[in-house]
């Protein structure tokens, strides 16, 4: 063959020698023959056969440099087809990898991909190789280039998710980040901002975290997920990044756009507010928030809001409305019990301060701020509520128990509102077992009390009381004296004489009990009682000041002769001879005015008895002859009292000596 010179025919001659070793089972050397034959023509069926045989002689090198010479022959012929080329490359690299050489399979396979991005076939097995050979760096950077070189947006995405896996498997946590955010290019993407997310964590990058995730939930289209960003972006504003205005925008947001119920968001508000001072903001939050709470927790955050409006928001209608939420949990709640009750002060809602104020009471175990607390509600229920029948009621309880501040509360209330009979009934009953001065000032209260609204039974029993203490005054002797008359009681007209008795004395002494005869006969008592009543005092009291009182007792007789009586039982009180003489001559003036002209006679006798005295027939003379013309007797009557004298001293006082006894009814 050597001595051929045109290269022609000698690439003939080479590719019919290839034939005749082919035939005779030389693989290899038919290969080398249609190889060197190839070479001379540039034919690519040489080279064709030239593979062929080196793969049947397992020379897969020389077989591989077969295919890429073809490779280089297509490309400098008229086609142009990548794909096809990529297709002899892809070829080699098959052959040099039966023959054992990653790195030329590799090589070749690369050439492929760069021919045609789009072949995940060749990128698939090209990753197998690099891997294979412990390439990640080198497989990391052909995905990055061949992502650059695809058109197809969701395809080049991918490669660069793979990308971005490999710089992670390698460390290169910077490479990944870079690749990544070539995804974002195309558009947001949420795997890749997701990874970013992630990305950013774990670097403690706050501020692109948040803005990542921000990013993450606008392409996120489950609720739930969606609303786990929002917050994990709130939180990272209100805690890492510090910045709790925006944390609070961004956590309002979520209560307006994604969940109105989120109570993490309404109480992240209530707390990032009342920490810049936002008081108004947090207590709106609070307020969604107890509608979602249950149990404990409603009553926490009530309590929170409470404090809120009680203090820096100064709103007492909210303040109440918060408290109320927490006794209505416990109603043994003292201390909200005591704040609402303030509030509802503040706020006049009386009829809430009284049920608050009575809840309270119900607690105390101070027994005088007990009485203080009862006094001040029975306040609120008579003086607020206008239920002055309810304040007593109140103030009844202690009272009856013995609280002195709380008897006089409902003393002075009972009177006001016109209760003066429970007013003395209660003063008659809190009295019971006390004695002395406190005994007596309660059934004068009474007694005054019952006098005023006409009770005169139970008045004349507190005066009777008042009575027996002897604590009864005139005025209470007076009263009772006017009620005893009209109701005929007449052992209760006698202790009110009895009382109207002890200021007199002396001629007045005789005055009174004469009076006290004419009211018992006006009691209905008997006359003969009354005048005996009358006359206790009568003794001693001259001729001249007793008259008048004789002719008041005269004047209560029901007959004649108890009016005589009466003049006569007064000569019996007369110490004085004179006082007699002129006892005895009035005597005989009655007797003969009331008919009974022999007991005339026989006080004629009485009165001569003693003696015939020229001073006694004057005073005798005297007094017959007025008798006689205040009666109008003439003198031949046989009653004219001068004529009864005359025989009187004719017979020489022949009464005197029978005793008296010769008289007339």
């Amino acid at each position: 063959m050597s001595s051929v010179e045109d290269e022609t025919l000698r690439g003939t001659l080479l590719g019919k020698l290839g034939e005749l070793r082919k035939k005779a089972g030389d693989p290899g050397g038919a290969g080398d023959a249609f190889a060197e034959a190839a070479e001379l023509s540039k034919s690519g069926k040489l080279w064709e056969e030239a593979e062929k045989a080196y793969v049947d002689a397992s020379r897969f090198v020389e077989a591989a440099n077969a295919v890429d010479q073809r490779a280089k022959l297509e490309a400098d012929g008229d086609s142009t087809d990548p794909a096809k080329k990529a297709e002899f490359v892809a070829r080699a690299s098959e052959l040099y990898e039966r023959a054992g050489d990653q790195g030329g399979a590799i090589d070749k396979l690369l050439e492929a991909s760069k021919l045609v991005p789009s072949s995940d076939a060749y990128a698939t097995h090209l990753e197998e190789l690099f891997r294979a050979a412990e390439r990640l760096s080198d497989l990391a950077s052909f995905l990055v280039e061949r992502a650059d070189k695809l058109t197809e947006k969701d395809k080049r995405s991918g490669v660069r998710f793979s990308a971005a896996a490999v710089q992670r498997e390698l460390g290169d946590t910077d490479g990944a980040r870079d690749t990544l955010l070539l995804i974002l290019n195309d558009g947001e993407d949420a795997r890749a901002l997701e990874m970013l997310v992630d990305d950013a964590s774990s670097r403690g990058d706050h501020q692109e975290h948040a803005d990542l995730l921000k990013r993450l939930g606008a392409v996120t289209s489950d609720p739930a997920k969606k609303l786990e960003l929002a917050l994990r972006e709130a939180g990272l504003y209100a805690e890492a990044l510090d910045d709790p205005k925006v944390a609070i925008e961004r956590y309002d947001a979520i209560v307006r756009e994604l969940d109105p119920k989120s109570r993490v968001a309404l109480h992240a508000i209530a707390d990032l507010a009342e920490k810049i001072g936002e008081e108004a903001t947090a207590a709106a939050a609070l307020e969604k928030e107890v509608l979602l709470a249950e149990g404990d927790e409603r009553v926490e955050i009530a309590q929170r809001l409470a404090q809120l409006y009680e203090g820096p928001l100064d709103d007492p209608k909210g303040a109440i409305r918060s408290l109320d939420i927490v006794l209505e949990a416990d109603t043994g709640d003292l201390d909200a019990t005591e704040r609402l009750l303030k509030l509802c002060e503040r706020e006049e809602q009386w009829e809430r301060v009284a049920k608050l104020l009575a809840v309270l009471l119900e607690y105390e175990g101070d027994d005088k701020e007990a009485s203080v607390m009862t006094r001040r509600l029975a306040d609120i229920h008579d003086q607020k509520l206008g239920k002055g029948d309810d304040a007593l009621g109140v103030l009844e309880t202690l009272a009856d128990q013995g609280d002195a501040p709380c008897r006089e509360a409902y003393v002075e209330l009972g009177d006001r509102l016109g209760w003066k009979g429970i007013v003395a009934t209660k003063l008659i009953q809190w009295s019971e077992g006390t004695g002395g001065t406190r005994r007596n000032e309660a059934y004068r209260g009474a007694f005054d009390r019952f006098v005023e609204i006409g009770r005169d039974k139970d008045a004349a029993k507190a005066a009777l009381e008042l009575a027996r203490g002897k604590a009864a005054d005139r005025e209470v002797g007076e009263k009772l004296e006017e009620i005893s008359k009209g109701s005929k009681d007449l052992d209760a007209l006698g202790v009110a004489h009895e009382i109207l008795l002890k200021e007199h004395g002396g001629l007045a002494r005789s005055a009174e009990l004469v009076r006290q005869a004419e009211v018992m006969v006006e009691a209905g008592a008997d006359p003969l009682d009354a005048i005996q009543h009358g006359e206790g005092a009568l003794a001693g009291v001259p001729m001249a000041d007793v008259e008048p009182l004789l002719a008041r007792l005269a004047a209560l007789a029901a007959a004649p002769g108890h009016v005589v009586d009466l003049y006569e039982r007064q000569v019996g009180r007369c110490k004085l001879p004179a006082d007699r003489l002129a006892a005895l001559a009035r005597a005989t003036q009655v007797a003969s005015a009331k008919g009974a002209h022999d007991r005339a006679r026989s006080f004629f006798e009485l009165a001569l008895a003693g003696g015939v005295q020229e001073e006694t027939l004057e005073k005798l003379e005297q007094a017959a002859r007025d008798g006689d013309d205040q009666n109008g007797t003439p003198a031949t009557s046989p009653t004219n009292l001068r004529r009864i004298l005359a025989e009187s001293l004719a017979a020489g006082g022949q009464g005197s000596r029978d005793g008296g006894r010769t008289r007339a009814a």
